[in-house]
């Protein structure tokens, strides 16, 4: 038997859920109010960014090829360890750069390239960098080829290229047939590791295939780059158990704005790259609200102790979005996201600029030749925070000279 609500019943429920509402607080009932306005950067800014974070990795680079992991400057400590994943991507991103028109960073990018030819592993006519570890990650060879590919890029050298088909087919040996990929290879033959998955390193590979695809077209390289993206719009973030889709992957937002340079989206990806840039706005607009409140009204030096997104973390977003802003101007179904996309772009690579440590700010560090040209979360940077973040801020650059769209 049913009992039909009476005004009374009706009155008591709701000043019960407003009594719940009022001791829980107004975040979960009320939107917040919009963000503040962001400060918008200049060309020279973020050419002076990435020249100071390129000027780091120089300084970073050791005689064995290999770059500073991680500092404390707290501490005055360099941590000891080492990951050859991080080690392609700085390599990776100085290519980027180089390929952005700057010849002055190839010094240091094939310094850190002779790193990686001193350890490949070839079995047959497969070729993985691995660092002489256990086993081989797809993401660190995935990341050696999308460098070489931009150095190939800004330097117009092929003498590379058949490693870069040997680094592809390794790759491809890591392809499933519904096109996700496994984590890696044993060192011992490069055996796929069937039953090991990455959450990022299909993105990167992905990114790759593509890559590969525009330099050596009619090769094949194509048609993995559309197995790999067809499972990364439909299938990634239910294998992989992701909280909240889409994953917010600059890697695979990368992949797919170089695959429509050459193709067309199918609905189902042009869909998935749609939500990655609703994610992706949203994460600006967090770090706005955490940038304003670093910096006050401006008439005090700004608060240190505010928590905010590493340099790795947000730089990876302003990646994205630079990769999602180029798709949105290539694709029709992406364009009337363009206005957004360059706005989000551009106050991203702006909360970079501002966050990261000049000279003046170093100075009164242990080691200020460490600390300027760096992105800091609580005392500590990593080589990956320049990386991403000198990423991002480079492939800023070109939005900063487009019209406004509104």
């Amino acid at each position: 038997m049913s009992v039909k609500p009476t005004f009374l019943s009706l009155a008591i429920v709701a000043a019960l859920l407003l009594g719940v509402a009022a001791g829980i607080g107004s975040y979960v009932f009320r939107d917040e109010p919009p963000p503040p306005p962001c400060d918008l950067p200049t060309s020279a800014e973020l050419h002076e960014t990435v020249a100071s974070s390129a000027a780091w990795m120089e300084r970073a680079l050791q005689p064995n090829n290999r770059f500073w992991y991680e500092y404390d400057r707290s501490t005055d400590t360099f941590a000891s360890n080492y990951f050859d994943v991080r080690h392609a991507g700085v390599v990776m991103s100085l290519y980027q750069v180089a390929a952005t028109g700057d010849s002055s960073v190839l010094d240091t990018a094939d310094g850190g390239l002779q790193y990686i030819l001193d350890n490949l592993n070839t079995v047959g006519d497969i070729t993985a960098f691995d660092d002489y570890r256990r086993d081989t990650d797809l993401g660190s060879t995935a990341l050696a080829v999308n460098g070489l590919v931009h150095r190939r890029i800004a330097t117009d050298d092929g003498s590379y290229d058949d490693l870069l088909r040997s680094m592809g087919r390794y790759m491809q040996s890591l392809l499933r047939p519904d096109g996700g990929m496994w984590f890696g290879a044993f060192t011992d033959g490069l055996e796929p590791m069937v039953g090991r998955t990455s959450t990022f390193y299909t993105g990167e590979a992905f990114w790759g295939f593509g890559l590969l695809a525009n330099q050596f077209p009619g090769e094949g390289w194509d048609d993995s780059a559309r197995q790999v993206a067809h499972y990364l719009a439909t299938a990634r973030d239910a294998e992989e158990g992701i909280e909240n889709p889409p994953l917010a992957d600059q890697w695979a937002s990368y992949g797919f704005s170089e695959m429509r340079t050459w193709g067309d989206l199918a609905e189902a990806e042009l869909a998935y790259v749609r939500s990655l840039s609703e994610a992706y706005h949203k994460r600006v607009e967090r770090e706005i609200r955490r940038e304003a409140s670093r910096v006050g009204d401006g008439t005090e030096p700004p608060r240190e102790s505010v928590r905010q997104s590493r340099g790795a973390a947000f730089g990876t977003t302003v990646e994205a979005l630079s990769a999602l802003w180029r798709l949105s101007r290539q694709d029709p179904g992406m364009a009337d996201l363009e206005p957004q996309l360059r706005q989000d772009l551009l106050c991203g690579a702006g909360i970079l600029v501002a966050r990261q440590y000049d000279a003046e700010r170093a100075a009164p560090y242990a080691r200020p030749d460490v600390v300027e040209g760096a992105w800091f979360t609580e005392d500590v940077t990593r080589m990956d925070d320049q990386q991403h973040a000198m990423s991002g801020v480079a492939l800023t650059v070109d939005a900063l000279g487009q019209p406004d769209v509104r």
